[in-house]
C-alpha cells in the first residue's frame, strides 16, 4: 500500500492509498481513503465500529453524517 496524496485541513487529515489486487481477470486497482477527525467530534456523533460516515462540505465546515451499521 503507497500514499499517493495526503492534504492536511487543520486538524483533519485525509490520505488516498491505492491498492492492487490480482484476480483471474488481471489486476484491479481501488482507491482507499483515510481521514483522521479529532476525537471529540467521534465521540459526539456516537460513532461506533461499522458505522458509515458521510462527509460533505468544505474543509473549513466538515459536516458528518452517520450511518448506524
Amino acid at each position: 500500500m503507497s500514499v499517493a496524496n495526503e492534504k492536511v485541513y487543520g486538524a483533519i487529515k485525509l490520505q488516498k492509498s491505492i491498492i492492487k489486487q490480482k484476480s483471474k481477470l488481471g489486476i484491479k486497482e481501488y482507491d482507499r481513503y483515510f481521514i483522521t477527525l479529532p476525537i471529540e467530534w467521534v465521540e459526539s456523533a456516537d460513532v461506533q465500529k461499522g458505522d458509515v460516515l458521510l462527509l460533505s462540505g468544505t474543509p473549513e465546515e466538515l459536516k458528518i453524517k452517520v450511518q448506524k451499521g
